[in-house]
């Protein structure tokens, strides 16, 4: 089955033999056909060949092309039009009862993102000059305009379609703010604060929220939790000294109520159950959650029904402990590594967990700029990644999001 894109409010999904009606209906909307090339819907045997067609694509795994659904109701469709040289195009429609309000903006930028995570560089799409709201749904999505233009024949007139582009380079204008050699100073691996940027991206923990932030280090992603999101957090950490922590977060103006410092083993946590309305754990987690037992038996009691869990771990784009490539063994040791796995083990772990939904596991946009951050550092573990960062090992290396939310 082919897999889905789930954003806040949709879904994207395969198109099924009882969505022929809402499709039907949608393509046949005069609105519609003024901005989306579709043929004369009129007759039965174009509405049952365009159908099917589109729902074949749609279940074929070849293709990206996906029904928009909200809450199991079709209400548009997005696709593929082309793709070459690592460049796709993509085209939507909308049922006009649902527009203006933002579902075509929340389709098209999970799209972008999913292909991107499929190794896709760039994502282009057009619209007809006279279509301005559909050319404000790409401007939402990070698309510019490429310069491009193009006189289409349609349905006897000429419109002059024009073609915007995003490019896969993630942008972090919330953790450039930290980027001194006073907060880099603190950093224990690649960019945390990076990562956490991307994690969070549409994040659905809601402001003022109590937070863990589980494997906190010395503490600047709990101050960036703080001040960027407005969460209340626990910076839970094994081998940090609190009270140094503490006087970090004092030292950037925060207070004991609104960032609380705490030295905990995260197999053993000392809060009380269903305390927090979130965790955050960014490069951390894979030192202990691991065991597919860890989030039932060790994490989910301490967090409440609903709330969610944000990871960021480091990664491989595929497995390779069966034949580790020599670059990565001049850093690392075979069993250092062995905390390093691809998305698909990580699928597997933690969708054995009983207690809580996956929403999603994916391969993140940060990678080499993370890298290039950590390895500019004096640290001596910075300096001892080097060996393998340039000798080419990044090749290899990703990082990777988890979303769970709690039964």
């Amino acid at each position: 089955m082919k897999k889905e894109i789930i954003t806040k409010r949709l879904r994207l999904s395969a198109i099924r033999e009882e969505d022929k009606a809402d499709l039907i209906r949608i393509l046949s909307e005069p609105e519609v056909g003024k901005t989306y090339m579709v043929p004369d819907m009129s007759g039965k045997e174009t509405q049952d060949k365009l159908f099917d067609r589109l729902r074949d694509l749609s279940q074929s795994d070849d293709r990206f092309m996906y029904g928009i659904f909200l809450q199991n109701r079709l209400i548009g469709f997005i696709h593929e039009v082309y793709s070459k040289d690592g460049e796709v195009e993509l085209g939507y429609v909308i049922d006009p009862a649902h527009k203006d309000k933002g579902y075509a903006s929340e389709a098209l930028a999970a799209s972008v993102k999913a292909l991107f995570g499929k190794g896709y560089k760039a994502v282009t799409a057009g619209a007809f000059e006279e279509n301005p709201a559909s050319l404000r749904v790409m401007e939402k999505c990070g698309m510019k305009p490429t310069g491009q233009t193009e006189d289409i024949e349609y349905r006897g007139t000429t419109h002059k379609c024009v073609y915007m582009r995003v490019e896969d380079k993630m942008n972090y204008p919330l953790s450039e703010k930290y980027d001194t050699p006073y907060f880099m100073s603190k950093i224990m691996g690649p960019n945390p604060l990076k990562l956490e940027e991307e994690l969070l991206t549409d994040n659905l923990i809601e402001k003022g929220s109590t937070v863990c932030d589980l494997g906190s280090g010395q503490g600047l992603t709990s101050i960036f939790l703080v001040k960027e999101y407005g969460f209340k957090v626990y910076a839970a950490d094994l081998w940090s000294d609190p009270e140094q922590n503490r006087l970090f977060f004092r030292e950037n103006g925060l207070t004991d109520e609104q960032i609380i410092p705490v030295k905990a083993d995260a197999e053993a946590l000392p809060f009380d159950k269903e305390f927090f309305d979130a965790v955050v754990s960014t490069d951390s987690y894979n030192y202990f959650g691991r065991d597919p037992e860890y989030l039932d038996n060790k994490l989910l009691p301490f967090v409440k029904a609903g709330g969610y869990i944000y990871v960021t771990v480091p990664g491989m784009k595929k497995d390779l402990h069966k034949d580790l490539p020599p670059e990565l063994l001049l850093s690392w040791t075979p069993e250092q590594l062995d905390y390093i796995h691809d998305a698909e083990y990580w699928r597997n772990i933690v969708g054995a967990c009983r207690g809580a939904e996956v929403v999603e596991v994916s391969e993140m946009q940060s990678n080499e700029e993370v890298w290039a951050d950590w390895l500019k550092q004096d640290n001596e573990y910075a300096v001892g990644d080097r060996k393998t960062m340039k000798a080419g090992g990044g090749k290899y290396l990703n990082f990777i999001k988890i979303v769970l939310k709690k039964k």
